[in-house]
């Protein structure tokens, strides 16, 4: 039986010997498990992780049995990340040692407009060449095998390949002429003459000038018959010593060059090619949009925010997905696997992995989680590997790619979210997929240079994901073989626009409440069911659902799903009234479980005195205000002051598990008035000073910017304000529902709020409905706790008599508050208490 409960990457950034002892990682694995994770896939994190000399080391090797052992008595399912960090190949680095030849190529057009070869300066080895396979399996998966081989198939469940096109990204794009890769090696023209029988070089000009259609149809071809051998023979090792395998590249889909400059269809060949290729197909998923595959492609942007002011830096086209192809390219990659294997099929089914959610940012919720992991779930994928949790969170490696699970105040609701996610794989993977539609993958076609066929492939794909028709996406080759199992095969090339799916299956289904995304089942112990899921809407949708001759009156808040048919697998939410028993007043009285943390990133000022830089902070405090603190990384070398007053360490303490001295200023500061911190040495990007206290804060900001970047990555920009101004005064003993609490008082704080009403009910109420809440919320009654909840989902069951009652809601914070400069949109809804 699949295990369908979440696998996350666990960053290894850490060589502290204590931090990895037997003990230490018995308490690590316990973790996953409490928290609802299934297992994870051990990885490597530089810089603070192992470096290449410890790496595949005893240490190395000592480590990863420090984490297997306990994990095997847990039952979790290991895996290991087979590269030094990401992507894999060089082994850190011992491969370059062996053999420098090893490099990888490209073609450009010189300066004449003829296609030349040249050398890349990245992405050592090229995969092309046989001896990079063949010593990356010595060097890594020989090597695990002798020092860990007695728990391949016994606690080491498999290897995964992070393996990024090619390790073609946004900062080596840049030294590519035209934006374009066009893959080379140093066998290729040998290679070529022999699988083709003619001799490629004097088409290569024509080729990168878009011509020679079908000569550049062979040439693509055979590059990607080359580049994923080497997944080939990493997916043979694995089945000849008991272990199974899963990669992802940056598979972009089937987008021409002219709209994705780094598609995978120039760089990798032919996807589904690439995904036979492993056990489980795969897939990643990054940013905070449906589409992922935005950050491949000309539409690609970085979220935007300004530091100090309240919402979340994120995308207003958050459920386009019109261009993504990813999850459903390695889901049908997944299925006609098991359809070749026949009755060697495993009785589970298919799996099709997706790494997910990188790169959403602190400042996310599960709400959105849960709308980015159902568009996945409903284009087939059931084997979620979550980015990330961390060994250590602390240092430069809290800011890779986030969020983090387990350290932060997402740890609140995780193991709910890790059911949530594992019951909607278990339930997407029942029995059987009906797909009714094979779609002929386009690639051959814009290999050919047809730029017409890519939109194509995309409009249909789109129109079937919009209705209850299964479909998947075949190679041509595997539509002329197995075209007779579906009732259409539908050729891009062929499309005019509209599709007469009216006499397939699954064409009856309607909904009269809006866009649903439907897959279609069928199980011998469930008969024929449907998942019916609500994606692309911000809002909840209501209406009648028509299915099997059945009208269904369903609501579904955006990311929530409903099982039609299956017997006792049905389960939906009725779109049913409620009467409203109690309102419960907008402003309520609050408590606050933490003091509230402002980093001090933002200078009034920085100069130079001598050789030292100078940093200023300055703020008033609007009335008295209570005992202030400030914390400084223990790592900080210079000196601070405030209000002229130096300030020296009283104690120690861990945030997070960064060091910190921590102190608290001189009484003073609390007076009414304008204060000043002046920092003299320099500030870590990474472990900001703090000034800590009860209180509000109210930033005013200029919208014009410095044009310095406080956070910058490739998923987030946290702009400079050119000028701030901070105010301070004691907390609000009061707070206001449906209304951010970052905009009342509250822009850094990633901690707890608990909301209080006494109620005095005429009548008793059945639920209580959180409306438009943001955030992991814990309902106490009478001092009871009685729910949680993570996502929208309508009205949720709570039974309170008639008489008098204290209600409390806990709302806990987000960290993209106090680490993104007040990334993120945590409020409590207006709530309501119905029957």
């Amino acid at each position: 039986m699949h295990n369908f409960k979440p696998i996350p990457f666990y960053f290894i950034n850490t060589t502290d010997p204590a931090a990895l002892s037997r003990e230490a990682c018995r308490k690590a694995m316990q973790d996953l498990a409490e928290n609802g994770y299934g297992g994870c896939v051990l990885f490597n994190k530089p810089p603070t992780g192992f470096d290449e000399k410890l790496y595949l080391t005893d240490f190395w090797f000592d480590t990863l049995e420090n984490f297997i052992i306990p994990a095997r008595e847990l039952g979790l399912e290991i895996w290991i990340n087979d590269g030094f960090d990401y992507p894999p190949g060089d082994a850190a680095g011992r491969i370059k040692a062996e053999n420098p030849d090893l490099v990888q190529q490209r073609l450009r057009l010189n300066a004449q407009g003829v296609a030349e070869v040249v050398d890349t300066e990245w992405g050592f080895p090229a995969f092309e060449l046989p001896e990079s396979s063949e010593l990356f399996i010595k060097y890594v998966y020989e090597a695990h095998k002798q020092r860990l081989g007695k728990y391949f198939g016994n606690g080491i469940y498999g290897f995964f390949s992070d393996c990024d096109n090619r390790r073609i990204n946004a900062f080596t794009i840049r030294s590519l002429e035209d934006g374009r890769y066009y893959p080379w090696s140093k066998n290729f023209q040998a290679e070529f003459i022999q699988r083709r029988g003619y001799d490629i070089t004097p088409y290569l000009s024509d080729i990168l000038h878009d011509r020679a259609p079908e000569q550049s149809a062979d040439y693509y071809q055979v590059a990607g018959e080359l580049y994923r051998q080497w997944f080939a023979n990493n997916h043979a090792w694995c089945q000849r010593n008991n272990l199974k395998y899963t990669f992802h590249t940056s598979d972009t889909g089937p987008l021409t060059a002219q709209f994705c400059r780094r598609t995978s269809l120039v760089s990798e060949g032919d996807a589904m090619e690439l995904l036979f290729h492993s056990d489980f197909p795969g897939t990643d998923h990054e940013i905070g949009l449906l589409d992922s595959g935005i950050h491949y492609d000309a539409r690609y942007r970085i979220a935007r925010k300004l530091w100090g002011t309240p919402g979340r830096g994120s995308y207003q086209d958050f459920g386009d997905t019109l261009c993504d192809v990813r999850a459903k390219y390695a889901a049908s990659a997944a299925f006609m696997l098991e359809k070749k294997a026949g009755k060697n099929a495993s009785a589970d089914g298919p799996r099709t992995m997706c790494e997910m959610f990188a790169a959403t940012n602190f400042g996310t919720d599960f709400q959105e989680l849960r709308r980015i992991a159902m568009w996945q779930v409903m284009m087939g994928v059931n084997f979620i590997i979550p980015h990330a949790v961390h060994h250590r969170f602390y240092g430069s490696t809290k800011y890779f790619a986030p969020p983090e699970f387990l350290h932060g105040a997402l740890r609140n609701g995780v193991k709910e979210f890790n059911e949530l996610l594992a019951r909607a794989c278990e339930i997407a993977s029942r029995g059987k997929y009906l797909a009714g539609v094979a779609v002929i993958d386009p690639a051959e076609n814009i290999w050919r240079h047809d730029r017409a066929a890519s939109g194509k492939l995309l409009a249909i794909c789109d129109l079937l994901n919009r209705s209850a028709v299964g479909y998947v996406v075949v190679t041509r080759k595997d539509a002329e073989l197995y075209g007779r199992d579906f009732a259409m095969v539908i050729d891009p090339a062929e499309f005019t626009g509209a599709l007469a799916l009216e006499t397939l299956p699954g064409s009856d289904v309607s909904f009269n409440g809006g866009d649903l995304a439907y897959m279609r089942r069928w199980s011998e112990s469930d008969g024929e069911f449907l998942i019916a899921c609500n994606l692309w809407s911000d809002c909840e949708l209501s209406g009648m659902l028509n299915y099997a001759q059945k009208q269904y009156n369903i609501a579904l808040a955006p990311g929530e799903y409903a099982v039609l048919g299956g017997g006792k697998l049905e389960s939906y939410r009725s779109a049913a009234s409620q009467k409203t028993v109690c309102t419960l007043p907008l402003t309520a009285k609050v408590e606050y479980l933490a003091d509230q943390r402002i980093p001090l990133e933002v200078p009034a000022q920085q100069n130079l005195q001598g050789s030292e830089s100078v940093y200023e902070f300055v703020w008033n405090n609007q009335t008295a205000v209570s005992a202030l603190t400030l914390e400084w990384s223990r790592q900080f070398q210079g000196k601070i002051y405030c209000d002229d007053c130096e300030i020296k360490a009283e104690r120690q303490l861990n945030i997070f598990d960064d060091p910190y001295n921590s102190a608290q200023l001189p009484e003073s500061v609390s007076a009414m008035g304008v204060h000043k911190i002046k920092v003299c040495g320099e500030l870590s990007t990474t472990e900001p000073i703090y000034l800590a206290g009860d209180v509000a804060v109210t930033i005013w900001a200029d919208s014009a910017v410095t044009g310095r970047a406080i956070h910058g990555t490739y998923n987030l920009t946290v702009e400079e304000p050119k000028r701030i101004v901070m105010d301070l005064e004691p907390r609000k003993p009061e707070l206001v529902c449906a209304l951010p609490l970052a905009m009342q008082g509250n822009i850094f704080y990633d901690g707890a709020v608990v909301f209080k009403w006494d109620i005095d009910l005429a009548e008793p109420a059945g639920y209580i409905d959180l409306g438009k809440t943001s955030g992991v919320c814990d309902i106490f009654l009478d001092g009871v706790k009685v729910q949680r909840s993570i996502v929208q989902a309508g009205a949720l069951p709570l039974e309170i008599a008639a008489g008098k009652h204290t209600l409390e809601i806990k709302l806990y914070g987000s960290l993209g508050l106090l680490l993104e400069g007040g990334n993120g949109k945590i409020q409590l809804g207006q709530v309501l208490l119905k029957k």
